[in-house]
């Protein structure tokens, strides 16, 4: 009896390291690039009139990856979450950020004071900066890490009119 948890112990385990090894193959460092190709955005003024609570910025954008080539989608949307920011203050904004990928997903947040109440959520970029790697699916499915986020000059080496990098650090 004692033979076969310890064989049913050290199959779970080597196949359980196994299973991790295949998972790690989209891991790593990696860059994406948004473009302005088939970006769509839209506003919800959910609160009061102007920039206030429940305010909610959506928006996908195309995906192509260090070669040029078509990488997959990038869905985002913010959400404004200070009810009554105090006077100087431009409020806290909600991030989540889905980068569906060819190979999975991955699930990116972050909380911040955006730069002015404009970007908020009525702007159609999202503030640069880093994000909190927080779920995600296929290869990614055991990943951690985060994302920065950068905006790039209008027409980057391929001539394509590049917007924003995303530049990745996983570990699976």
């Amino acid at each position: 009896m004692v033979r076969r948890s310890v064989f049913a112990a050290v199959a779970v385990l080597v196949g359980s390291s196994l299973a991790g090894a295949a998972e790690g193959d989209g891991c790593g460092k990696f860059t994406l690039m948004s473009t302005g190709e088939n970006r769509v955005v839209a506003f919800h003024d959910g609160g009061d009139a102007g920039v206030s609570l429940g305010d909610v910025r959506v928006g996908v954008r195309s995906l192509i990856d260090e070669e040029g080539e078509p990488a997959g989608l990038y869905r985002w949307y913010i959400t404004s979450i200070d009810p009554a920011p105090p006077a100087g203050s431009t409020g806290a904004a909600l991030y989540r950020g889905y980068f569906l990928l060819p190979d999975g997903m991955i699930m990116t947040e972050a909380v911040y004071e955006p730069a002015s109440a404009v970007e908020n959520t009525q702007s159609v970029s999202v503030t640069s900066g880093e994000r909190a790697i927080v779920a995600g699916t296929g290869a990614y499915r055991t990943a951690q890490g985060f994302m920065l986020e950068d905006v790039v000059e209008r027409h980057g080496a391929s001539g394509r009119p590049l917007e924003k990098t995303f530049a990745f650090s996983l570990s699976c």
